[in-house]
């Protein structure tokens, strides 16, 4: 009887045991949402340091040796150029959201705007338009025009079928409604069409600026003197590798900071997501 007793107050003592263990310093810390990103910044680069030791010095240079010479450069000429490429790019997306988000809400609204809208769309999205750049230069000369042009018919149907699709994908019990409430038309925009169709929109943005950036890139290798691209070519061209890393570093952080304002601007603009994402969060953390 004594043992069965001890051996009860024994399995009583130990109940943590049976739930499972609390999860150590050490992974609380790394579970912080503020230590994700620095640790996908220690990975990155230590795979980038292993590749450095794999590889020659003068091919691929280590990490350390690029992060101070891109420091070095952004006081002699680089901030420069991936200041033009930043402006092309906010001008091009600024242009496109102007446009292609109200039309693409107004085709999702009125069937007849979608008839008409709709198969120009589709007809036009498809075409790989990087082969007009050379038509571009010509109509519109070789400065920012062309380059801003060229942006802005690639992503703008991009943004202009993601918010018609965000409006088809409302519910039509939203809208009985707001027509019981006698909503104006503009009050109906305001109140369901385009808070429902922005997280669509804040999505189909960043895989729009991903593009813009690639596609700014690519523009800025013919006919130009200032734009990131025309750094990194300039500088494979002249064989000065430690340049084109640097300038591949420079243009890779200012992508970031690209997307974490967008990711700012949509928790400002939809902050019900955050609610939603609060909600989930125990569930996510028991998991």
């Amino acid at each position: 009887m004594g043992r069965g007793a001890g051996g009860g107050g024994a399995g009583g003592g130990r109940p943590g045991r049976a739930r499972g263990r609390a999860p150590g310093n050490a992974t609380r810390v790394i579970g912080r949402p503020g230590m994700r990103p620095l640790l996908g910044l220690v990975a990155v680069l230590a795979l980038w340091a292993l590749g450095s030791l794999l590889l020659p010095a003068r091919l691929f240079p280590n990490p350390w040796v690029t992060i101070v010479r891109m420091v070095r450069l952004l006081g002699d000429g680089l901030a420069l150029h991936l200041g033009a490429s930043l402006l092309r790019i906010a001008a091009a997306v600024a242009a496109a959201v102007a446009i292609g988000v109200p039309l693409g809400m107004v085709m999702g609204m009125s069937r007849k705007a979608d008839a008409v809208l709709g198969p120009v769309a589709y007809v036009l999205y498809p075409v790989p338009k990087i082969a007009l750049l050379p038509v571009l230069m010509l109509l519109l000369g070789l400065g920012n025009a062309a380059k801003i042009t060229l942006v802005f018919i690639i992503i703008v149907f991009q943004l202009l079928l993601a918010a018609r699709d965000g409006v088809h994908e409302i519910p039509r019990s939203h809208f009985l409604t707001v027509r019981s409430l006698h909503m104006s038309r503009w009050q109906v925009y305001r109140h369901v069409v385009i808070p429902a169709t922005l997280p669509r929109i804040f999505t189909a943005l960043r895989l729009s600026v991903g593009i813009s950036f690639s596609v700014v890139f690519f523009s800025e290798s013919f006919a130009t003197r200032y734009g990131i691209g025309y750094f990194i070519v300039d500088a494979w061209a002249q064989v000065v590798y430690l340049d084109m890393y640097a300038g591949i570093l420079a243009l890779s952080i200012a992508g970031y900071l690209v997307f974490q304002l967008i990711d700012l601007t949509q928790r400002l603009a939809c902050p019900w997501l955050r609610t939603a994402g609060a909600q989930r969060g125990p569930e996510a953390a028991r998991r």
